[in-house]
């Protein structure tokens, strides 16, 4: 004769999914500020390190100062003749937070100024490449 099985007094829980023991309702809502906060707190905590964000940013300045230096260089020698695939405007804005048309090519034009003119390695590539996408993803 089959056994009969058991009812179950807790409602049957889906694959995957686990309840959180320590989850307290919030008592009001959270303001966004403090939420972006929390978020920044927690990616030094458990994310990126501040060594790592250091170094980031040291990239994120040589970026900057280097394409003001090319914008500079473009500024005295612009002839409309030259078939430049990105406009002034464009090349200045390359490195802003939020990435253009010509962003990623100017990116790897840094790159590779780094890396052959100032004879730095393949790590400082990725440190730039790693510093930039850091950079447009926030």
């Amino acid at each position: 004769m089959p056994r009969a099985t058991k009812a179950s007094k807790t409602p049957s829980k889906k694959c995957g999914q686990k309840r959180a023991n320590n989850a307290q309702p919030a008592e009001s809502p959270t303001s966004i500020v403090a939420l972006l906060q929390l978020k920044d707190n927690s990616l030094l905590q458990y994310g990126l390190s501040r060594g790592t964000i250091e170094k980031y940013k040291l990239r994120l300045a040589q970026g900057g100062e280097w394409l003001e230096g090319q914008v500079e260089l473009e500024n005295k020698n612009i002839e409309p003749d030259q078939g430049r695939p990105w406009t002034l405007d464009q090349l200045k804005r390359a490195f802003d937070m939020t990435q253009n048309e010509i962003s990623a090519q100017i990116l790897s034009i840094f790159i590779a100024h780094m890396c052959f003119s100032i004879n730095l390695g393949k790590s400082t590539a990725e440190q730039i490449h790693a510093a930039f996408k850091w950079w447009w993803s926030q």
